[in-house]
């Protein structure tokens, strides 16, 4: 039925449960078949968590999938004073591994950021984002950026940084954060991020399984840029990548070789399921556990704790849904409208302290 009312795309659909849905969604052999043999057969029915699979996931992918950077929402900023002077940076194919080579960036005097990285006004020093007065620092770029000003339309959606690029002084500490960016060069890439199909997390058998349909399911962003790096030996079907911040992505069969659509697999979203999958069932070191958890711990640092359970980055955080929240960006309703209950509240608070204390450093 979802496939005939056009709710799904077809029975490939990467949201579909199945093999063709999940092969197009990025899901490799390698990880299908680690997550089979970890969860074995038996004769009675278990419930697995969707979480194990993507850890399966994350633990085949990362080793394989080059990074690179994305604005999903672009917003230009552009560099002011006579002492800028453009120049290459060279961003870790894979920052684990140097050894496995690495590609150039072009930081020229207008580059692009991604408008969710941008701030009207400075919330903060245990918030990392482009602000005017703000000190920041940027994936790839030794010097300090100062923010001039930002320029917003009728809206209020940010649409022109102008900042300035110096030298870190001699007693300086380089500004915590990585706000992650584009060359002025970035080529075009329609985004496709996937969510479960359903609100709840196990239908049971009197529920009318159409009244928790996720319809924030899939979430396109059209008009994003990427790293040309990306586009390195054409949009090559099933070639995956990993995009800074965001998570794994795989190139769709939609691409053409003008244009390149990337379905998201999983996010950097690591929890004890994934842990779990780690300890037992893919080959992994205790050092490629470590050096995973530090990455996850650095995205979650430039997440302002407001956000946290606002797209794109509750993912990174729980597994729930909300629309509702509080003047602290608590949720107070799930995804259906509903009153979440009070201890839920009271955890999801306690939640956000952590995350406060992760941007205090």
């Amino acid at each position: 039925k979802l496939v005939d009312t056009g709710f799904l795309e077809g029975w490939d659909d990467p949201r579909m449960p199945s093999i063709r849905g999940l092969r197009r969604r990025g899901y490799t052999p390698e990880a299908l078949n680690a997550f089979c043999a970890d969860v074995g057969a038996g004769r009675n029915e278990n419930m697995i968590e969707y979480e194990k699979l993507a850890g399966h996931a994350r633990a085949v992918l990362d080793p394989v999938s080059p990074r690179c950077m994305s604005v999903f929402e672009p917003c230009k900023l552009r560099f002011v004073g006579d002492a800028f002077v453009p120049a290459e940076k060279e961003v870790l194919n894979f920052p684990a591994n140097p050894e496995k080579g690495s590609h150039k960036v072009l930081l020229t005097q207008e580059i692009w950021v991604d408008a969710t990285d941008v701030r009207t006004e400075d919330p903060g020093s245990n918030v990392f984002c482009l602000a005017p007065g703000k000190k920041t620092a940027m994936k790839s770029i030794e010097e300090v950026v100062i923010v001039d000003s930002v320029q917003t339309d009728d809206s209020g959606r940010p649409t022109l940084v102008t900042a300035t690029l110096r030298p870190l002084e001699a007693d300086e500490k380089r500004p915590k954060g990585n706000i992650t960016w584009c060359p002025l060069d970035a080529v075009p890439v329609e985004i496709r991020l996937y969510d479960h199909l359903f609100t709840k997390p196990v239908l049971e058998p009197g529920d009318d399984w159409e009244q928790f349909l996720n319809h924030k399911s899939k979430v396109v962003y059209k008009d994003a840029l990427i790293d040309s790096f990306a586009m390195e030996g054409g949009p090559a079907e099933g070639r995956s990548m990993q995009i800074e911040r965001r998570g794994f992505f795989v190139v769709d069969q939609d691409s053409s070789s003008d244009r390149l659509v990337l379905n998201r697999t999983v996010t950097l979203r690591q929890d004890a399921a994934v842990t779990a999958v780690i300890g037992g069932g893919v080959n992994k070191s205790r050092k490629a556990e470590q050096e995973e958890q530090a990455r996850i711990k650095e995205l979650k640092r430039g997440i302002h704790p407001s956000d946290m359970f606002k797209e794109p980055h509750v993912e990174i955080f729980t597994t729930d849904r909300f629309s509702q929240w509080d003047e602290q960006g608590v949720p107070t309703h799930d995804a259906n409208g509903e009153p979440l209950p009070k201890s839920k509240v009271k955890k999801l608070l306690k939640d956000r302290k952590k995350q406060e204390k992760i941007f205090q450093g």
